[in-house]
């Protein structure tokens, strides 16, 4: 075993009676899906074969319409949190790691995928909140896949370099008036007080910054030349990694450069703008007014994908009151394996880039090493 949350299996004969047993128990689970699915159509169909609906079912049917889809979505819950295959890829012939948080098992490639991933969206100087509820969910699991010691780690690098450049660009030549107050920099930067003050103090060690603790508050200047020379260099290197403009001279321009690539996650779904159009097209809303309320939605979530398909703002010309209304386990299943499907893809084009970057380093880096 790697480590005590993973699982894994070198021996190829194991591995071979490990994915067997994994396709046994998955096909178990299939068939006994199936079966609640057959009945559930027997009792949603008439003699003739036309469709019942849950309205025209008696009490009892519809009791038991019900408890059929409860069993389903039970059955569906243990196979997807189960160590048999991959929350995210689905595969059953990998080895596994559980998530406590979310009580659930990825296979090591895809767990390794993700901590990559939420790593690199942690590496800035601030902290911007998630906007709308799936950047939120996304958020929050990426951040079971960081360990408490590297985001303590992070949050600290980050707090550090933020005080470092907000000193330099703001609060720099040194005289009377050019200081900065502790509850400046923790408005500013948008973290902990405790986090702060732990870099303060460690910066004044290392002669970097000067600290005069007041009656009203505790007052912070950055030293010369040592402060500026490592300020400086620390927008350099941020310049290099994603940022093009390296000198922020306002202070709108400096919460731009913490709040790049943050933890904020861009989330685009066509499908959640075609849920709300179908939704809103039960209403008496206008054409126009469903377009702005699905705008509404692109800009809570940080899309601005422009679609230009007429029809999710067209009220649909059938009976409204005869619209089929999917059912609701089934709907929420689908989006997220949607949802995770593309996330999946996304973070894994992300980290191919980060791996070309680092190889095109490493080359120019013996390509000079070679010349010189």
């Amino acid at each position: 075993m790697r480590d005590r949350r993973a699982i894994i299996i070198k021996n190829p004969r194991l591995r071979k009676v490990r994915n067997e047993l994994r396709k046994l128990f998955l096909k178990a689970v299939s068939r006994e899906w199936n079966k609640l699915f057959d009945e559930k159509e027997k009792i949603s169909k008439y003699k003739d074969g036309t469709v019942k609906s849950v309205k025209n079912m008696s009490a009892s049917e519809e009791m038991h319409f019900r408890s059929l889809q409860n069993k389903q979505a039970k059955l569906r819950n243990i196979s997807d949190k189960s160590i048999c295959k991959c929350t995210t890829c689905g595969k059953a012939d990998r080895d596994m790691t559980y998530n406590k948080a979310y009580d659930s098992w990825y296979c090591t490639e895809c767990y390794d995928m993700h901590r990559e991933y939420a790593k690199f969206l942690f590496q800035t100087i601030g902290k911007t909140k998630p906007q709308g509820h799936e950047d939120t969910v996304m958020h929050e699991l990426l951040e079971t896949f960081v360990d408490y010691e590297i985001s303590h780690e992070i949050e600290l690098k980050l707090v550090r370099e933020g005080i470092l450049i907000y000193l330099l660009r703001f609060h720099y030549p040194r005289d009377d008036t050019s200081y900065t107050m502790l509850a400046e920099i923790q408005n500013v930067l948008g973290r902990s007080q405790k986090a702060i003050k732990f870099v303060l103090n460690s910066l004044e060690q290392e002669k970097l910054i000067e600290l005069e603790d007041t009656y009203s508050n505790l007052k912070i200047w950055l030293t010369k030349p040592r402060g500026t020379i490592k300020a400086e260099r620390i927008l350099i290197t941020i310049r290099s990694d994603s940022f093009d403009h390296t000198f922020p001279t306002t202070l709108e321009d400096f919460k731009l450069l913490i709040g790049l690539r943050s933890d904020m996650i861009e989330y685009e779904n066509p499908e959640l703008y075609e849920l709300l159009a179908n939704e809103l097209k039960t209403t008496k809303l206008s054409r126009e007014e469903i377009k702005h309320k699905i705008e509404e939605l692109k800009k809570i979530t940080g899309n601005t994908r422009e679609y230009e398909d007429s029809h999710l703002y067209e009220r649909p010309t059938s009976d409204l009151k005869s619209k089929k209304v999917p059912q609701e386990e089934n709907l929420q299943m689908e989006n997220r394996h949607k949802t995770e499907k593309y996330h999946h893809e996304k973070q894994k084009r992300r980290i191919e880039e980060l791996k070309m970057q680092k190889i095109e380093e490493m080359k120019k880096k013996k390509s000079r090493k070679n010349w010189g």
